[in-house]
């Protein structure tokens, strides 16, 4: 991902990546089938980041006396921030990963999604008396679906740019936990 940071994954060479590890091309290929199977090391090391920064970050003892919306936004800026981190290493995941290697990939993200938002609904439910949706699950899991999409897109995808306004993270950040916060409570 370092050699990514300045040219498209296309233009990189396996000469070009053992020369950056400091190692011979044929150490590069008794490890690894092809080029693009290096790109499981990156998503591999973004979803292992986004966990233990999820599970440090929103362990009980430093969320157990947030509101819903402090709940809200400690998960959206965390979202944000590590969606930012490492938006070069998820879009060359998602452009040039091997369609061979599609299930893999679902299975590491499948297991990311349910631990990390499986906890995150477990801690929106201990705030079930500030909800106020008629339909507790279809609402977590909508409001988890909306922010996700809309930090997703705003920060990979950059849509932002489509439409008049320039914001930064920081107001992202506060407009995606008063729309996550106002859906839950409607």
């Amino acid at each position: 991902m370092e050699l990514a940071k300045d040219q498209p994954f296309e233009n990189i060479k396996v000469a070009d990546v053992a020369k950056h590890a400091g190692v011979a091309v044929g150490t590069v290929y008794r490890r690894f089938r092809d080029k693009r199977a290096l790109l499981h090391l990156a998503d591999a090391a973004f979803v292992d980041d986004c966990r233990q920064v999820f599970d440090r970050e929103m362990a009980d003892d430093r969320v157990a006396n947030l509101d819903l919306e402090g709940l809200a936004r400690a998960y959206i800026d965390l979202m944000i921030r590590k969606f930012r981190q490492h938006r070069v290493a998820i879009l060359q995941v998602m452009r040039n990963a091997d369609p061979k290697d599609g299930a893999v990939y679902a299975k590491r993200a499948q297991e990311f999604n349910s631990h990390v938002h499986g906890r995150f609904r477990d801690l929106l439910r201990k705030r079930r008396r500030e909800i106020k949706h008629p339909d507790l699950e279809v609402a977590l899991n909508l409001a988890i679906f909306f922010a996700s999409a809309a930090a997703r897109d705003a920060v990979w995808r950059q849509s932002l740019k489509a439409y008049p306004i320039q914001i930064d993270d920081a107001r992202l950040i506060d407009e995606l936990t008063r729309a996550f916060v106002a859906y839950l409570q409607s």
